[in-house]
Formats: structure tokens, sequence, C-alpha cells
């Protein structure tokens, strides 16, 4: 070893190497964790007002979303969880009128990856986490929308936090809801409630003709 001409790395060399390749890790996830905040997940577009979030707390530009509820061949990685209007809601974010960037109404921090955000199910308000707890966190300050601690949504979740989503979303479904806690159309839950409707009706046409046919009876009589 060594008479080829080449060299050996020395073993402070290789740590050296070793850390640069896991700093370069870190920097790539912290401009993907914020580019979450700046851009639409499905389209790659800057976000821009209407926006829009599912209940998986991820952003769309809602033209994209309505594109692709309308063809969705346009987009091969459109989100299957997504198939109605309904599984997204609309945001309402508060504009730094001085920088035209979207803050927090409460605490005026920038809308970005260095803070925790939330929203609140179904009025869309948009909240940094830290601050709407701080003001109590049993209703929206905006609109006074009673808030229910299972609505209140992260935004670009931890892998933890995607867990209890998912969970809130499929006890919606059981309840025939929506991420937007709008009903879900058809569904099997609403159904049964369609037919508990129609009973009454139902009960009242069979008395009437009941009633109808003893007065028949009679006039035959």
């Amino acid at each position: 070893m060594g008479n080829d001409g080449g060299s050996i790395p020395l073993r402070q060399e290789l740590v050296k190497q070793k850390s640069k390749v896991a700093q370069l890790d870190i920097d790539l996830k912290r401009s993907l964790h914020k580019s979450l905040f700046t851009q639409c997940s499905l389209s790659g577009a800057s976000l821009r007002d209407p926006i829009v979030s599912c209940g998986f707390g991820r952003l769309y530009n809602k033209e994209a979303i309505l594109e692709m509820l309308l063809n969705r061949s346009l987009y091969p990685n459109a989100p299957a969880h997504i198939t109605s209007i309904r599984d997204v809601l609309q945001l309402s974010m508060k504009k730094n009128e001085e920088t035209d960037r979207w803050m927090c109404p409460l605490s005026r921090h920038e809308f970005n990856e260095a803070h925790k955000f939330v929203y609140i199910v179904p009025c869309g308000h948009v909240f940094e986490l830290s601050a709407f707890q701080t003001v109590g966190g049993n209703e929206c300050v905006l609109c006074s929308t009673a808030v229910n601690k299972d609505d209140i949504i992260p935004i670009n979740p931890s892998t933890e936090q995607e867990k209890a989503l998912k969970e809130r979303l499929e006890k919606l479904a059981q309840q025939g809801k929506t991420h937007s806690l709008k009903k879900i159309p058809n569904s099997k839950k609403n159904s049964r409630k369609e037919k508990k409707r129609k009973l009454p009706s139902e009960a009242s046409t069979t008395e009437h003709r009941e009633t109808k046919h003893v007065h028949t009876d009679k006039l035959v009589a």
C-alpha cells in the first residue's frame, strides 16, 4: 500500500468528510422543511391566496386542488385522500402590511418553519401554536368559533402528529364527515339519517290511505 502513487486518508480527514456529509444532509432537510411553508404540496408552485389544507396539515393552492379534482392525470402525485373539495379547508391567514408576508395575528411572528403553526377547523384561521395556547385555546380569538382540541390542525406536522391526524380522519369518516366537518355525500351514515327522516312522512301516507279506505267503506255501507 502506498507504492501505487496514491495516499491513504488519515482518520482526521475521514471524520471531516463525514461531518460535511452530515451537514449537507441537515441543510437539505431544512431546505425541504422550509419549502413546505412556501410551496404548494401538489404543484410545487409558490403558495398564494386562496390557500387550502388537507386533514394532514399540508398546504396547497386551491387552484391546483380544483384542477386535480377535474383531471387527476394532470398530477401523477395527486394525494389519494383528497377526492372532493370537502376534503380540504380554505385557510384565513393574516398578512403583515409592512412586509406583505403571512404572520400570526397574535404573536406577529412570520409564517415559516421557525415556528409551529396551527389552524382551526372549521373557521380556517391560522395561529402560532404557542400564542394560541397563551390566550386559552378554547375558541378562535378572531371569530369566537368554539374549538375542539381534535380540530386544531398542525401545519406540516411531525410523523407522530400525522398518526393522530389520520385517526381523526377515520373517526370523522365513521360520523359521515370530512376533514372540513362537512357531510360526506351519499355516506351510509347520512343515508340512514335520510331514511329516518322519511319514515314519519311514510307513516303519514299510510295513515292517510287507511283513513281514505275507512271513508270509502262507510260510503259503500
